[in-house]
């Protein structure tokens, strides 16, 4: 990650004729890094896992959608380096049961109904608390959780594909990782990405009815959640967002809830009623307002990327790690 530059001239003299000296042979050296190893940075990834990153599956019953993100995330590691670029990882909406998976990623109690369910013991939205375990001697590290939490593989892999999409909870959930595990006055950085609108509020909310962010996240999940980017980038904290097959013009829906009645029919409901789930409601966000517009507002300026297409993102990783090395770009002193 360090350039050298040696160069050499000859410049023409004045005075020095006088002497018979014509010319004089002059040098320099200068060293480059990018990133620079002794600028650290706190890293925490937030990837969508929602049911549309396995729809459809590929050959075998593949998440090829998650699959692809699951890649480039390991692209990013490799191009970061600890113990100075420190990274976690969650995963949204919260993880189902995998507490026997050899993955050991956090999970929610409530099981399958639990994919947006409340679960304060486990914070199941996070799969990896920052660390710098995911390298060892420059190569990623086979036995860390990163490397484990972007194994590919079906729907039964060990981050799978399920529930519905909240924006608002990953952010708070990021930034509150970010300020549990981080380093104090080291820089923040967000890297979240998405497929699909957000379609509930806070999933939190969801299962616990004094929770602050219930009712607006619900009424408004695109809104609150630019919101809450909002916040935490006037604190410091950078965001990159990807977009990830989007769509075009997909507009983000208001959330709602459900349960089962007496014939088994889907019903509207409120908490905190048993059996009553957070689903995605029928009706638009009011004001209206897109998943890509959404993306580039979460952002901070000049760090939204948007993949059309289901697709590789390898680049785009790739872009991001070298742009927060970037930041840290600067000469070397060493003597010369």
């Amino acid at each position: 990650n360090q350039l050298t530059v040696n160069g050499t001239a000859s410049t023409n003299t004045w005075f020095a004729k006088i002497f018979g000296i014509n010319q004089f042979n002059v040098s320099t050296h200068a060293n480059a890094c990018s990133p620079c190893s002794a600028t650290p940075v706190d890293i925490v990834i937030a990837v969508d896992r929602t049911g549309s990153m396995c729809s459809p599956t590929g050959a075998g019953g593949t998440c090829t959608d998650l699959n692809n993100a699951k890649d480039g995330i390991r692209t990013l590691l490799s191009n970061l380096n600890p113990p100075y670029a420190q990274i976690g990882m969650l995963a949204f909406p919260p993880l189902q049961d995998t507490a026997s998976s050899p993955c050991a990623a956090p999970y929610n109690s409530l099981g399958g109904n639990g994919y947006d369910g409340f679960d304060a013991a486990t914070r199941g939205y996070v799969t990896d608390t920052i660390n710098g375990n995911y390298k060892i001697a420059g190569a990623l590290n086979p036995a860390s959780g990163l490397y484990l939490h972007t194994v590919n593989g079906p729907a039964a892999s060990c981050i799978q594909a399920g529930g519905n999409t909240s924006y608002s909870e990953a952010l708070r959930q990021a930034q509150a990782e970010l300020l549990a595990n981080g380093r104090p006055n080291v820089p923040n950085y967000i890297v979240f990405l998405t497929d699909g609108e957000a379609n509930i509020g806070s999933v939190y909310g969801a299962n616990d009815p004094t929770y602050p962010q219930n009712n607006v996240d619900d009424q408004q999940p695109c809104h609150t959640a630019i919101n809450v980017a909002n916040q935490y980038k006037a604190a410091g904290t950078t965001i990159y967002s990807i977009g990830y097959a989007l769509g075009n013009n997909v507009n983000c829906t208001a959330g709602a809830f459900h349960k089962r009645n007496a014939q088994n029919n889907w019903v509207a409901c409120t908490l905190p009623t048993a059996g009553c789930y957070h689903y995605a409601g029928p009706n638009n966000e009011s004001p209206t307002i897109t998943s890509y517009n959404t993306l580039s507002q979460i952002a901070s300026p000049g760090n939204f990327y948007n993949q059309p297409n289901a697709a590789q993102l390898n680049t785009i990783f790739a872009a991001i790690a070298t742009d927060i090395g970037q930041g840290s770009s600067r000469l070397v002193d060493d003597g010369f």
